[in-house]
């Protein structure tokens, strides 16, 4: 995998602005529409993250017999919010963090469900100033202050405009209470049709249709459908039996895609000093993003986030969740010194150490867009793929949620 310095951070974060690997995934918010069921047939979505949420929701709307088989106690795969950690009823998030100004899906979708879209960071977009040059917000300030060791997250504008993409990235928002509000309202909706604590272990097709055997406890049950779509990442899919067996193409790229690692370490401090030092709490050094993941939360304390992905990451995956929270007091004091002050407790999240991830997302390698994509979006029989891994957004939920519409499409079309 990928080192992950910052300026391939920064290609992660360019990627909002999508690969326009199809051209489904450029279809505007509201303009998927899937044709009524005639007849309703049966269809099972394995994975409850929002690529499945959504090609569940539409394919019900379009009223379909539908049931979400999930390995987990709640909805949203990796966007999770955490909360319990945290004092004062403060949060922040897991996995996916921020909404790009340009993802009309995922704010379609927030808007459709009545959730409110909050900032994600102060405004970093470099101010003119009195004299006709651009001087730099709170956090370029600050990230001068420190010389060439810090980048400031204003820089990332700079760089998008000098990228070439044809729509830039200028604004992130977050959903208010928390991102996982979205799947949570897509659950709300659905009802009884998602189960949990279902891990599919087994998927079985013939021409008379699909089955997913799902492992509960010692013993195991079937569930029956006319086509499955399968929106689990393909690391997980690695440990599921297939019956027949995929085609070679398809069983490569399911076996070969690249994953990125992501740890994430998280400081609860019992005041937000940085602010009061007129500091932005947005930063990042070579490898490490580290952001104010409460900003805009009321309340005195606050929680700084350091975010790394690549090689740190699994360097970080290998220490104790104890040695973890003081490499990141370290580092923060280092960068935002007062946080061996204010510090009261820690918390470290690792993507690829949870079971029904395995890794934080897709990130293609060169090669792979070529050579991988184009087989692992494919459809196998009666059962058709969708998740953040195929689609135009890679790590993101605007990717999650296309990807879903465009499965849902796919079955629809056949049914």
């Amino acid at each position: 995998m990928n080192r992950f310095p910052r300026r391939d951070f920064l290609r992660h974060l360019l990627t909002a602005a999508g690969f326009a690997l199809s051209p489904l995934d450029r279809l505007a918010f509201g303009k998927w529409r899937i044709a009524t069921a005639q007849p309703p047939r049966r269809i099972i979505v394995v994975g409850a993250g929002l690529a499945g949420l959504v090609a569940a929701h539409e394919l019900v709307k379009a009223g379909h017999q539908v049931v979400v088989l999930d390995a987990q106690l709640r909805p949203g795969g990796r966007v999770y919010t955490l909360r319990d950690p945290f004092a004062d009823g403060l949060y922040a998030e897991a996995g996916a963090a921020r909404i790009p100004d340009t993802h009309d899906l995922t704010r379609g979708y927030v808007a459709e469900f009545g959730l409110k879209l909050v900032p994600f960071q102060p405004d970093l977009t470099p101010q003119t100033g009195t004299n006709g040059k651009q001087s730099l917000g709170p956090a370029g300030q600050s990230g001068a202050a420190l010389g060439n060791a810090l980048w400031a997250d204003d820089s990332l504008v700079e760089w998008l405009d000098k990228s070439g993409a044809q729509s830039p990235v200028r604004h992130f928002d977050k959903i208010d209470g928390g991102n996982d509000r979205l799947p949570a309202a897509f659950a709300a909706r659905l009802e009884n049709r998602i189960q949990y604590s279902a891990p599919v272990v087994r998927i079985e097709q013939d021409d008379q249709g699909v089955r997913a055997v799902v492992q509960r406890g010692g013993s195991r049950e079937t569930v029956s459908g006319d086509f499955l779509i399968c929106t689990i990442p393909f690391t997980v899919l690695r440990g599921v039996d297939v019956s027949p067996p995929f085609s070679s193409a398809k069983r490569r790229a399911i076996e070969h895609l690249n994953y990125s690692d992501a740890t994430r370490i998280y400081l609860q401090s019992a005041t937000r000093y940085w602010a009061k030092s007129a500091k932005s709490g947005f930063a990042m050094t070579d490898q490490t993003e580290i952001l104010d993941a409460t900003f805009g939360e009321p309340g005195e304390r606050g929680i700084m986030m350091l975010y790394t992905l690549g090689d740190l990451a699994r360097r970080l995956e290998r220490l104790t969740p104890d040695q973890r929270i003081q490499y990141g007091v370290v580092e923060a004091e280092r960068i935002y010194p007062g946080m061996g002050a204010n510090f009261e407790s820690g918390f470290s999240w690792c993507w690829s150490e949870v079971a029904w991830a395995r890794g934080a997302f897709a990130v293609y390698l060169p090669d792979q867009m070529t050579t991988l994509y184009p087989v692992a979006v494919q459809p196998e029989g009666r059962v058709h793929f969708a998740g953040e891994h195929l689609s135009s957004w890679p790590g993101w939920m605007q990717g999650a949620l296309a990807s879903g519409l465009r499965a849902a499409r796919e079955v629809s079309s056949r049914a």
